[in-house]
């Protein structure tokens, strides 16, 4: 019963950090389309470690592999891997804003 309830506590802090690093994801974005090269930085950072630590967890623990513990590893997996889809193709960045709005601005829209 106690590796039960052990379990439920791991699962619950790591839903927690999961949530918080779906809010740093969401600033990555912002400060991405805002071109804030250093909170950009920063933030992209604190979710490749984030998600790589948690990963790492969560094989040390033997818990990768799992079916309880699937939902967690590919929750993960997607946020280093839309980080890094983000971080190759530069998107959002700011010059495509900026060329839109002068687009806009030269057609007379």
């Amino acid at each position: 019963m106690s590796n039960r309830r052990r379990y439920k506590d791991v699962e619950r802090v790591l839903t927690q950090i999961l949530l918080g690093e779906v809010v740093v994801f969401i600033l990555y974005l912002i400060f991405a389309g805002l071109g804030l090269l250093a909170l950009k930085v920063f933030t992209s950072i604190v979710i490749a470690a984030a998600s790589v630590l948690c990963l790492g967890f969560l094989y040390m623990c033997r818990e990768m592999f799992k079916r309880r513990s699937r939902w967690l590893v590919f929750a993960f997996g997607a946020l280093l891997f839309l980080l890094l889809v983000s971080l190759l193709l530069n998107y959002p960045s700011p010059n495509e804003a900026k060329t839109a709005a002068e687009t806009i601005a030269n057609a007379g829209i």
